[in-house]
């Protein structure tokens, strides 16, 4: 056994007899040449015969591991996944993308139970109050804008952080149809929430149109207009989220941007239309009363109007703004200061006045 392991020893200081302390016993010098090569062609041996059979993904275990269990209840089973991708690839490839995931969905299928079940508890006990459905359905409308904007750039920004935004759009797959994509599949996503808080606003119509209390027919024309608001500016939130997306320097911090501008905008308006009445009533010493049956329709007004409005500038502006929000993350960029900011407004103002002054010459 010595003398194997000996033979496979290699002693470089056997040719210059140099006196070092060896555990095993020295080895003849043409041995110590030629173990190294038999190694070396030894190892390529090895990799010749290895590579044509390990290069490719070794097929799955069938025992699973935690990320595949994870992927098969963020995605679905394969059979599950191979009928959504013929379900919506066809229809819209982008669409496709950002259905895939089905966790997204489950917050805002649990608030949706909690709303029911607090609507069938109070049915149950025999209370029909029309504040019930109604109160419940615009909670539920809130929170389903709230998320509404999330979704509509929650694929987007997961495509550009990963950098293949750009591959996508260098696909014949054109921008516009992206951003479609992407709003089609956050409707897929809430459709039954959409239709559980309108079914609520409707469940209040019916209740206020059977009892009649006091004023119910200005309540019932008011929650019918209310329930084609909510309809309007789902669209509305998701078309002017991506647009705020693709034009913010930190596209994560402009994802609420729609929700603020169509849901909260409209009601700070009024509330400021409505302090301004009240000064001015003030000050010339008449009085106005702002009673619920004027802000009411006041705020309807201004919210179908400020949707209307954001909706389009949002549906034109994004398919132009998309393509070079892809290629953005490739272009340096550094944060700018107050000042820096505030210069470059001066600069925008003195370049308008200039131009100005050269036309009018």
């Amino acid at each position: 056994m010595v003398d194997a392991v000996a033979h496979l020893s290699v002693n470089f200081a056997s040719p210059f007899v140099i006196p070092i302390a060896r555990l095993l016993p020295a080895t003849p010098t043409w041995w110590n040449l030629a173990w190294p090569h038999l190694l070396g062609w030894a190892f390529i041996g090895l990799a010749v015969w290895w590579l044509p059979r390990g290069w490719q993904d070794a097929p799955p275990r069938k025992r699973r591991r935690l990320r595949d269990a994870w992927k098969a209840f963020c995605y679905g089973n394969s059979a599950a996944r191979l009928k959504l991708r013929r379900k919506l690839l066809d229809q819209n490839p982008f669409l496709w993308l950002a259905s895939r995931d089905r966790i997204q969905i489950i917050g805002i299928w649990m608030i949706s139970f909690f709303v029911m079940a607090i609507v069938a508890a109070t049915l149950f006990r025999g209370s029909f109050e029309p504040i019930i459905p109604i109160g419940m359905g615009l909670i539920l409308v809130f929170l389903l804008q709230l998320a509404f904007g999330q979704a509509a750039t929650s694929q987007l920004l997961r495509e550009y952080e990963q950098g293949t935004l750009e591959m996508i759009l260098s696909t014949p797959l054109s921008a516009r149809e992206v951003a479609h994509g992407q709003i089609a599949a956050a409707f897929r996503q809430h459709r039954s929430a959409c239709a559980t808080a309108f079914l609520l606003l409707w469940a209040g119509v019916i209740l206020f149109a059977w009892q009649r209390p006091p004023g119910w027919w200005l309540w019932l024309i008011i929650l019918i207009a209310y329930s084609g608001l909510f309809l309007l500016q789902l669209p509305a939130i998701g078309w002017l989220s991506i647009w705020s997306v693709v034009k913010a320097p930190e596209p994560k911090k402009a994802v609420s941007a729609g929700f603020f501008m169509i849901s909260m905008l409209p009601a700070l308006i009024c509330g400021v239309i409505a302090a301004s009445v009240n000064f001015l009533c003030w000050l010339a010493g008449t009085g106005f009363p702002l009673g619920p049956h004027l802000l009411v329709p006041l705020l309807l007004i201004l919210a179908f109007g400020n949707s209307v409005y954001w909706l389009r500038r949002a549906k034109r502006e994004v398919p132009q703004e998309l393509r070079l929000f892809a290629f953005r993350r490739y272009t340096p960029h550094e944060p700018t200061t107050f000042f820096a900011q505030l210069g470059k407004l001066a600069g925008r103002c003195f370049a308008t006045l200039f131009l100005r002054k050269k036309s009018s010459l």
